[in-house]
């Protein structure tokens, strides 16, 4: 539909709450019109209408809630942060579940993995709370606690897809990282050949990777002494 149709609807409802104010549908119904126009404040205004007219329906917080986490974004988006942190908060209020998505949005994963970590403490280990923490690190750029992580999501549940994804880019990311080791070996740079299989060993830790160090040692060696004898010989 255009943006033409559901500014119709709009007005369609507001004539229509004119002759019936206490109808909680009608201000459902412009709500919903409303966030299709990307009018969140209206929308809410809107909800929390109907909430107060009907506060025995559970739906009508929870998509107010939802509303405050789309401002929120929008929000967020436009570099309107003060905006949209109080956005993201009223949508954690009403409804908690939220507190996580909305701090995801604003980047703040360090305090997303203490909430996760509190879950896993009060809620019990699930295969999704491990992938969720296993994301979380990933983020941050903690390698070796998100394979740890998705190790322990695979023993709940061996066949969660989103776990394996992400351990796959793991090993592969590490196998790429020990053949950039070899590479760097090969041309002599053995401190650039360590960083790289500390990188590996961050991303797979249980590979054994660290028999490579001494292999790419002793190739560093070989290459020097092949240089020296060839830089001997020319002399």
């Amino acid at each position: 539909m255009s943006q033409s149709h559901f500014d119709k609807a709009v007005s369609c409802f507001s004539k229509a709450i004119l002759l019936q104010p206490h109808q909680v549908e009608f201000y459902v119904q412009r709500a919903e019109a409303y966030i299709q126009l990307c009018d969140f404040q209206s929308a809410a205004l809107d909800y929390k209408h109907a909430c107060s007219l009907d506060p025995q329906t559970e739906a009508y917080p929870q998509q107010l809630a939802f509303i405050y986490y789309l401002q929120g974004q929008c929000c967020f988006d436009l570099g309107k942060i003060l905006e949209a942190l109080e956005s993201f908060t009223k949508a954690a209020e009403l409804k908690p579940s939220f507190r996580l998505a909305c701090l995801t949005a604003l980047g703040r994963y360090s305090d997303c993995l203490r909430l996760v970590n509190n879950w896993l403490e009060t809620d019990g280990q699930s295969a999704d709370l491990f992938t969720l923490r296993a994301r979380l690190h990933h983020q941050l750029s903690q390698m070796t606690l998100c394979y740890h992580d998705l190790r322990s999501a695979l023993r709940l549940k061996p066949c969660c897809p989103e776990a394996q994804a992400l351990l796959k880019r793991l090993k592969e990311a590490a196998d790429d990282s020990h053949q950039a080791a070899v590479d760097k070996a090969l041309k002599g740079e053995l401190s650039d050949a360590l960083g790289k299989i500390n990188t590996a060993l961050e991303y797979n830790p249980n590979k054994c990777y660290t028999i490579g160090l001494s292999c790419l040692y002793s190739i560093c060696v070989v290459n020097a002494l092949i240089r020296s004898k060839f830089k001997s010989i020319n002399q």
